[in-house]
């Protein structure tokens, strides 16, 4: 499929859309948007940012917010942070903050470019168009094109190791494929920048419980996991026995903790043979290495299946349909599925953008019964919002307790649901 064809069948399905949520949910979701927006607009810096300054693109998806609510009433306030933004570009095409000396990490630079690439592009700013295909050139220059983890993508280039996860990862192919119209206004001369697509593939057999095609050793065998993906190859919540709650994503470039986020499964030995009574006693065997089995969950699966459909597999390709059997076996909107609260509105605005891809308003459950998924999502989210507008999540995984963040993704998913 062509890269043309792939935004027609994404921009049909988004206008087709709306028709699915009735006329007085749209109307309070839009009011609900109103008020996200203003709540807002109350606390933007004055420079500009809104959240960390060393992270541009908390800046950039809320300005991305605004404009998706109401583009004139906050020209002022999306110009401003606009401007914030841009004050982040760097010369190697990258939109992020170099970190301070001293300051343990890198600046996520893959992340920034990616989020602010997609907010800025939003705008359809003709003068962006430069920095814009800067910052596509810095992205596609990120990807791995050999390796163990080829055709992914991590938080920073230039790492000590290769590393790359499928949250970044799918981040920069979202990022990648919103913005591909950028090439044809490329200079006569100017190299054109994309993805190596048939790489995205082969990083996405890395991190999908799916015996088919990920033959690592840490893939899980558990019928629950499988078709699901998880966070990165070897790191991230673990299946097996043991007591605690489900973890979350390893740290980059760290093997998963030996803690109740990452527990051993026992070796599965038969019982040695009884020993004759004259034998001299045999030197015990060397225990059988204990295996990792990753757990599958909901915001990795929906990010997996959606970076199928960029990398231009099928709807029938079988690891598309395993996907959409897990998704639909753990279908709820009431948690991010094997993470609990943990990256909830995260999973919203991922969930909403697969769907939405995939072109299908009806989630069909295992027992046969249908969703409406836009109608499904939009009840949640206004059920969640706080009577002056916010919204936030108790738990503060992936910055989560910032209502600045999770108010931007809950009117972007808001936005995305209703079709526009």
């Amino acid at each position: 499929m062509k890269i043309r064809t792939i935004a027609a069948v994404l921009l049909a399905a988004a206008t087709a859309a709306s028709a699915t949520v009735p006329y007085e949910l749209e109307e309070r979701a839009r009011a609900a948007m109103d008020r996200g927006a203003a709540w807002l607009a109350a606390r933007q810096q004055e420079d500009g940012a809104w959240g960390m300054p060393e992270a541009p693109a908390m800046t950039a998806l809320a300005l991305h917010a605004l404009h998706a609510t109401a583009p004139e009433a906050y020209s002022e306030d999306i110009a401003r942070a606009t401007a914030f933004v841009l004050s982040n570009a760097q010369p190697d095409g990258g939109i992020w903050c170099p970190p301070e000396p001293g300051r343990r990490g890198g600046g996520l630079a893959n992340y920034n470019t990616a989020v602010c690439l997609a907010s800025l592009h939003a705008l359809g700013r003709p003068d962006l168009v430069p920095v814009l295909q800067r910052a596509r050139t810095f992205l596609a220059g990120t990807q791995y094109a050999d390796g163990p983890v080829r055709g992914g993508i991590g938080y920073d280039p230039n790492q000590p190791r290769p590393y790359a996860d499928l949250s970044n990862s799918a981040m920069v192919y979202d990022a990648m494929r919103a913005t591909e119209d950028l090439e044809d206004l490329r200079a006569a001369g100017d190299p054109r920048a994309d993805l190596d697509w048939d790489a995205v593939q082969d990083f996405l057999a890395q991190v999908q419980n799916l015996p088919s095609v990920n033959t690592n050793a840490w893939a899980s065998d558990d019928p629950d996991d499988q078709g699901g993906f998880v966070y990165t190859p070897g790191a991230g919540p673990a299946r097996g026995p043991g007591p605690g709650r489900p973890g979350g994503p390893g740290r980059p470039g760290m093997a998963p903790p030996e803690s109740s986020d990452s527990f051993r499964l026992p070796p599965d030995r038969p019982a040695p043979p009884p020993r004759a009574e004259a034998a001299p006693e045999a030197a015990p065997a060397p225990a059988a290495e204990p295996k990792i089995a990753l757990r599958s969950y909901g915001s990795m699966t929906y990010a997996g299946l959606l970076s199928l459909i960029y990398a231009n597999v099928s709807k029938d390709d079988p690891r598309v349909l395993a996907a959409q059997d897990w998704a639909a076996k753990h279908w709820t909107l009431d948690e991010n599925p094997g993470q609990g609260p943990e990256g909830l509105y995260y999973f919203y605005t991922v969930l909403v953008k697969c769907l939405d891809a995939f072109g299908d308003d009806l989630v069909t459950l295992p027992d046969g019964t249908t969703v409406a998924w836009r109608e499904a999502v939009v009840r949640k989210i206004l059920s969640l919002q706080h009577d002056d507008g916010h919204w936030v999540n108790t738990n503060n995984r992936w910055w989560e307790a910032d209502p600045t963040l999770v108010t931007s993704y809950a009117i972007l998913a808001l936005e995305r649901a209703l079709g526009e």
